[in-house]
């Protein structure tokens, strides 16, 4: 009696096991780096809501990235991008950037809010994002501009009426670097008492 084919049957069992088991560990590697990823913006989303909360509480403004179109005016009604359901599941910060922060209310006489300090200034360190920064009338100095570093995607920041120097301003976004802990913006335009400037 041919018993080839009972044999090869097992054999042909385990190989589709070993596949089975080979996608599974495959699929739950990519599960497991998916669910990373989403802690981590989780995370930062997190960070970015409690920054902008204490912000606002201090008078601050806040923009996010898409309020502002692509040659940075701001959009009136702009919507929020996502479902709604995720926006209830995961909140609304994971769908945002903050793209702009302002301590200062040009519409009221020109009066800034709340007198803001380098204490207060440490508030904009997790907010990477930022482009645009109004520090008008503040009494921010060049110690608060520590606080700055890591902000690598700013573009504008308005100094005017603050304690902040020129000399610190330069040496600020001069860094050396080799200081690996300063990510440098590429290219910054600012403003000051007497002085507006590029750094690139």
């Amino acid at each position: 009696m041919d018993t080839t084919p009972n044999a090869a049957q097992p054999k042909a069992r385990r190989r589709w096991y070993q596949y089975s088991l080979r996608t599974l560990l495959i699929v739950v590697t990519l599960a497991g780096c998916g669910f990373a990823w989403l802690g981590v913006k989780v995370r930062e989303a997190r960070q970015q809501e409690a920054a902008v909360a204490a912000i606002e509480k201090l008078g601050g403004q806040v923009l996010y990235d898409y309020q502002l179109n692509s040659q940075g005016a701001y959009v009136i009604d702009a919507t929020l991008p996502g479902p709604a359901w995720l926006h209830a599941l995961l909140g609304d910060d994971i769908f945002r950037s903050a793209s702009g922060v302002s301590f200062f209310r040009y519409g009221q006489v020109g009066i800034p809010v709340k007198q803001v300090s380098d204490s207060d200034s440490e508030l904009l360190k997790g907010l990477t994002t930022l482009k645009r920064l109004d520090l008008t009338a503040t009494q921010v100095t060049d110690a608060g501009l520590e606080n700055l570093r890591g902000l690598a995607n700013l573009e504008v920041l308005d100094l005017t009426a603050t304690q902040v120097t020129d000399a610190g301003v330069i040496s600020r976004l001069e860094q050396d670097s080799a200081d690996t802990a300063y990510d440098a913006p590429a290219f910054v335009h600012w403003f000051s008492d007497s002085v507006m400037g590029d750094h690139e």
